[in-house]
């Protein structure tokens, strides 16, 4: 059983605790900075065997992610916090497909999607 039992939300990314099972957690909302939404989630409390969990799934590791780490709060504190588990999101990490674009590629494809006048989508289907 979930239920919500926090003082106060932090705006940064979003911390809130919440008592699972009448232990309290923490739970920090982090920017993935992978697509729109996308998120990390940093649980914390003293009831998670070995320390703090990182859940990633999907998310991109660049110099944009890297900076956040100096200006913050949230990944700053990330960066102090004793993680003794994280979940990874390994969808591509084998590396044999070299056709994944970069972010640069992807928003270009983006501006022709939503800025073209002229473009027509055929889907095939049964």
């Amino acid at each position: 059983m979930l239920r919500r039992g926090c003082d106060q939300v932090i705006t940064s990314y979003t911390t809130d605790c919440f008592f699972l099972h009448e232990h309290r957690v923490w739970v920090t909302v982090l920017d993935a900075n992978h697509c729109l939404g996308s998120v990390m989630f940093l649980f914390e409390g003293a009831s998670i065997p070995g320390g703090a969990v990182l859940c990633t799934g999907d998310f991109r590791a660049d110099n944009r992610l890297i900076s956040r780490f100096d200006s913050d709060p949230s990944f700053a504190k990330l960066a102090d916090t004793y993680i003794s588990k994280i979940y990874l999101d390994n969808t591509h990490l084998d590396h044999s497909n070299q056709s994944f674009p970069d972010r640069m590629d992807a928003e270009k494809m983006l501006e022709l999607l939503f800025f073209s006048d002229d473009l027509l989508f055929l889907f095939a289907s049964f």
